[in-house]
């Protein structure tokens, strides 16, 4: 008999009962960690997640956030085989006790696809190598993840970093100039072009795309091994 969906996830009701009654202290930590940094980051490998982490992470705080719903594990496949390669983002029950713990959630678009997880995966193993960091504001992440909107130490300006393949400067600039105005009190100025480029500088995400695999998807329970 096939799986009902149902069983891919757990309630809000659930939720509570899990971290209020099943869970040690010790997994309540880690897996407020792990879906804390997902809330923001969205899509990442291990090692990503635990840069993040600025710590080792169990292999079993993985599983069991897998295993209660929480996270999804990916585990890269494509047309022609399969490797060993594992990235995380999360379930429906971990948006639910992100929004709950009144985490920061950029949510992943229902819709995205091996190419908006593989853009944002990129992005975000770039912005570890150039030592910059993705904003903590709704909105960071451009529609179609064309964009990412980062910080930097030293930095005065806000950096909008873009996919050239997808975008360029004009275009992330006037994008940047509606979610100014759409996010602006009411009655605060209208911003104009001005104010974009006083506030933003721009920089073009410069490297390979990581592939994620056309065949990659979630499974019930993890098949992460300690590899």
């Amino acid at each position: 008999m096939k799986k009902q969906l149902r069983e891919y996830s757990i309630t809000n009701f659930e939720i509570q009962n899990l971290f209020r009654a099943k869970l040690t202290q010790e997994q309540i930590y880690f897996f407020s960690v792990i879906l804390k940094i997902l809330s923001k980051y969205m899509v990442l490998d291990r090692s990503m997640l635990e840069f993040y982490a600025r710590g080792k992470i169990g292999l079993s705080y993985f599983t069991n956030c897998t295993n209660y719903g929480l996270i999804t594990e990916l585990k890269y496949r494509d047309d022609k085989e399969e490797k060993d390669i594992y990235y995380f983002h999360l379930n429906t029950a971990g948006i639910n006790f992100a929004e709950m713990a009144g985490f920061l959630v950029n949510k992943l678009p229902i819709t995205s696809n091996q190419f908006d997880k593989s853009r944002i995966v990129t992005f975000n193993k770039w912005a570890i190598a150039e030592k910059i960091n993705l904003v903590n504001e709704v909105g960071a992440v451009g529609t179609n993840c064309k964009y990412f909107i980062a910080n930097k130490k030293d930095c005065e300006k806000q950096i909008a970093c873009f996919y050239r393949e997808l975008a360029n400067e004009k275009y992330v600039a006037k994008a940047l100039l509606q979610r100014l105005n759409s996010i602006k009190v009411k009655d605060e100025k209208e911003y104009i072009m001005e104010d974009v480029y006083n506030k933003y500088t721009f920089q073009e995400i410069n490297c390979e795309l990581i592939a994620i695999g056309n065949k990659s998807c979630g499974s019930e329970y993890s098949l992460l091994e300690d590899i």
